[in-house]
């Protein structure tokens, strides 16, 4: 009995003493090897010229949201991200990715959920919303939100 008493603790001593053990640190310095990017800062003339850009193209997304095309684009969310319709305006969803795609809606505010049937790759889903308000849609697979705003 002393025998397996005596096992017993050496075992747990060896226990203690693997779990209390540090694991080893690695060097977070460069190797030789390895190459260090630098990023350089956008200068003050491009910071002007950026905000015109980016209106332009954010007035071309109004002009996509109106026409109801939204692409689903994966983990690239939705183009474009936000859209507006009319009540009773269809809504037609391209599927760009290379999987199948599910949709679910909610209306905001609300616990009213519409789920798209599957969108085969390359395939569209039409959905012509009868009420007014925000709806938030994601795609399942990759939980990325878009908004629909329907008046």
């Amino acid at each position: 009995m002393k025998k397996y008493m005596l096992f017993f603790v050496l075992m747990m001593v060896a226990l203690v003493v693997v779990g209390c053990a540090k694991a080893p640190v690695e060097d977070e310095t460069p190797k030789p090897d390895q190459t260090i990017e630098t990023v350089k800062e956008p200068t003050e003339e491009v910071a002007e010229t950026e905000p015109s850009a980016v209106s332009e193209s954010s007035s071309e997304e109004t002009v996509e949201a109106l026409s109801g095309e939204i692409e689903i684009l994966g983990a690239e969310g939705f183009s474009p991200a936000e859209a507006s319709v009319n009540v009773g305006e269809e809504v037609v969803f391209i599927n760009k990715i290379n999987k199948n795609a599910v949709l679910t809606f909610q209306k905001d505010g609300t616990k009213k959920f519409i789920n798209s049937n599957l969108i085969k790759t390359g395939a569209t889903y039409s959905h012509a919303f009868s009420e007014a308000g925000s709806y938030t849609y994601w795609d399942i697979g990759y939980g990325i939100e878009g908004k629909l705003i329907v008046g």
